[in-house]
């Protein structure tokens, strides 16, 4: 009767044991995925509020550096004073007007001088020669380059010229610029004047001369501005 009666208290006791894993790792399971959806809640809801941080920063900002009317006012004098500068330099550029009276001297449009240029026989800028004359000196390849790239046309003292005469030379004189810095000229300007003439405009004239920075050769350079310093002793 014993015997029979012990069998199964047994049977329980193996059914427990073998539902215990499974208890436990429902249990955890259920336990990892709650902390992870509470991390993930967590993460969301702190990259939320940097957000609108963000956001917030970002308005104050662009208040901040909102353009006030002193600005809009500024920006407008300038529009207003580039057209003025545009007006007055496309004036000088075509129009008739007297340069210096007495002496017969006019300025007229542009291309105007251009085609009187052409009409006079006057050289016109081309390529430069690539053959240079046997025995030639720099001064005297210089003045080639003179002639050849058009410089005559408008740095020789011919009437209506758009550039400033460059007879009796230009280096030790007084150069006035359009912004009106006054300097003495030297070499360096002289090599500047030829490779970037708009950064340094002498009051009186337009800004027409062309740039020649990649135009000539160094070595072209150096005759251009041995032969500009030559015409000092002429």
């Amino acid at each position: 009767m014993s015997e029979h009666t012990s069998q199964p208290q047994k049977d329980y006791e193996d059914r427990d044991i073998r539902l215990r894993p499974l208890v436990i790792f429902i249990g955890a399971t259920l336990f990892i995925t709650l902390l992870t959806v509470f991390a993930m809640y967590a993460l969301f809801s702190s990259y939320s509020r940097d957000a609108q941080q963000l956001n917030a920063d970002l308005d104050i900002l662009i208040e901040n550096n909102r353009p006030t009317n002193a600005v809009l006012e500024g920006l407008g004098e300038a529009k207003v004073a580039f057209a003025s500068m545009k007006a007055e330099v496309d004036l000088k550029l075509n129009r008739y007007a007297w340069v210096d009276k007495e002496n017969g001297v006019v300025q007229v449009p542009i291309e105007r001088a251009k085609e009187l240029v052409v009409a006079s026989g006057l050289p016109v800028r081309q390529a430069v020669q690539a053959a240079a004359p046997e025995g030639e000196t720099l001064v005297q390849a210089g003045e080639r380059y003179f002639a050849e790239l058009g410089c005559i046309a408008c740095h020789m003292g011919v009437s209506g010229a758009l550039g400033p005469s460059l007879n009796g030379g230009v280096i030790g004189r007084e150069v006035e610029l359009t912004d009106g810095t006054k300097f003495i000229a030297d070499e360096a300007y002289i090599r500047n004047s030829i490779l970037a003439p708009m950064s340094q405009i002498i009051v009186g004239y337009a800004p027409v001369m062309p740039a020649f920075e990649g135009v000539v050769t160094d070595e072209q350079l150096d005759a251009l501005v041995a032969y500009i310093k030559s015409l000092a002793d002429s």
